[in-house]
């Protein structure tokens, strides 16, 4: 009897003691705070979702979530009937950098990267004059940097994104470009009275992932009959959503066996500038955005 006895109690004991376990875990699950994952977007309109998937996508594969759009929120901002944009504060997060290279990238305050040089409060509030409507929304952006976190307020409509510290502050480039020829490769360009050309240019991305400008040149050099070179024209363009391009272009070489230009490009974030030495025909950036230049000489063929 006692033994049965104390197989019962033992065999009570030891349900009590599952079930206390059990209840537990359930409590400690239900009670786990919750990351509101910010690749859902229900609240969004489709196009400002779509393109906030593609800066977490980008910024995942390019930086190795070196850097994250963590969530969002539209709770405190809502609709705008009012028609005024608050002025950009020394405290507002503001970023910059290439992340295809995130060793570029830098985020901070405008106080602390005022300090790089440039009137950064004013250029921001510049663009947003510009760019904002009175029928915009906003809402509150959370970023992590390298274990840092920092919150913007993000601008939209029912079109897309309109205005945000950090997502118009950062672009995509590749640093080599592309590069396409009239002669197909492994070919060369026909000499025999005819024409022969050599295009280069760099696409400029948004954060999500499609095209926000360009910069490039082209050469096209004509032939005489016996080979020599006749003519050598040159073209050369930029342009950019917010933000600003130069590019300047001149012939070099226009006889001979190959025609030679020079170009000067550069492009800028809002928070940076372009400018154009005609006398040194280089383009150089200035300020603390996103910028670039490609200064040099191509010759062809």
């Amino acid at each position: 009897m006692k033994t049965l006895r104390f197989k019962a109690i033992f065999y009570s004991f030891f349900i009590a003691v599952t079930l206390l376990f059990t209840a537990c875990e359930k409590d400690a699950i239900v009670n786990q705070p919750t990351e509101a994952a910010a690749s859902t977007f229900n609240e969004l309109p489709d196009k400002v979702a779509e393109q906030l998937k593609g800066v977490e996508a980008n910024l995942k594969i390019q930086t190795e979530d070196r850097y994250r759009l963590l969530e969002y929120s539209v709770d405190s901002y809502g609709e705008r009937t009012d028609g005024t944009v608050s002025k950009t504060g020394e405290n507002e997060t503001i970023a910059y950098g290439n992340i295809a290279n995130p060793n570029s990238i830098v985020f901070g305050s405008v106080k602390e990267l005022s300090s790089k040089g440039g009137s950064v409060a004013k250029s921001v509030d510049d663009f947003k004059a510009k760019l904002i409507k009175s029928t915009d929304k906003a809402m509150e952006l959370t970023w992590e940097a390298e274990g840092r976190q920092f919150k913007t307020i993000c601008y939209y409509n029912d079109e897309g994104i309109v205005w945000d510290n950090v997502i118009f502050g950062l672009i995509e480039i590749e640093e080599d470009g592309k590069i396409e020829n009239s002669a197909k490769k492994g070919e060369t360009a026909d000499r025999s009275g005819g024409s022969a050309w050599s295009k280069s240019w760099w696409d400029i991305k948004w954060l999500w992932g499609s095209k926000r400008g360009e910069i490039g040149y082209k050469i096209t050099v004509s032939f005489n009959t016996n080979g020599s070179v006749r003519n050598t024209d040159r073209e050369d363009w930029g342009w950019m959503t917010a933000g600003s391009t130069k590019s300047e272009s001149r012939v070099l070489r226009n006889s001979g066996s190959y025609g030679q230009i020079q170009y000067a490009l550069g492009w800028a974030t809002p928070t940076g500038s372009v400018s154009f030495d005609r006398e040194g025909f280089k383009v150089s950036v200035s300020g603390v955005g996103s910028k670039g230049t490609q200064n040099g000489t191509k010759s062809y063929p």
